[in-house]
């Protein structure tokens, strides 16, 4: 194909592929939003979206909801991604242990931080409760480390102290017990080795 225009128009012709994103900006269309794509009407140029963009923003990992008509992933995850970014630096994250206003102590179970609001798992007169309250009526009093949420990560705490306390009882009962262990075994196991 290429020969045979180079020969009718005495030109020379090059053919070039075009990516699934450059196709949905020439032939356009509408998005998931009811408006018109960003890449037919006002996008310039294509900026790099990735999916921690979108776990950023709390979105379901669904790849049909977080595509676009192109097949990649939505160009508007990049444009969202500084607000969300802003807002979740003051945002207790999940599992964070927070103070309620009226005092009461819990966990943070579920964030919307567009609406500002959390769910918070308190424990009021030994029952579980879950409260959805605003950000503002919150103060965070201690942060998730990687791996356990705080009150888990308290629990496994007192239980590791518990258990070194029981180790170094039995270690001290030990010492106390004179003849229980000698060292005869030990010197016969040396002397064959020299041996």
């Amino acid at each position: 194909m290429v020969k045979e225009l180079g020969a009718q128009y005495q030109r020379r012709i090059e053919l070039r592929q075009v990516g699934a994103r450059d196709e949905t900006r020439l032939l356009g269309g509408m998005g998931n939003c009811g408006r018109p794509l960003c890449c037919h009407s006002y996008l310039s140029e294509f900026m790099p979206v990735s999916i921690k963009m979108a776990k950023e923003q709390g979105l379901a990992l669904n790849p049909q909801k977080i595509s676009g008509a192109c097949g990649r992933l939505m160009c508007c995850l990049k444009h969202e991604t500084d607000t969300y970014a802003e807002l979740n630096k003051t945002l207790p994250r999940k599992g964070d242990s927070v103070q309620l206003s009226d005092g009461v102590r819990g966990d943070v179970v579920e964030v919307s931080v567009l609406k500002q609001m959390l769910r918070v798992a308190c424990y009021v007169d030994g029952e579980k409760e879950l409260r959805d309250v605003a950000v503002a009526e919150t103060t965070i009093v201690e942060r998730k480390k990687k791996g356990m949420p705080p009150a888990q990560k308290r629990a496994a705490d007192a239980q590791r102290e518990k258990k070194s306390g029981e180790a170094a009882a039995k270690q001290r009962e030990g010492k106390e017990r004179p003849g229980k262990r000698s060292g005869a075994p030990q010197q016969e196991r040396t002397r064959e080795k020299k041996k």
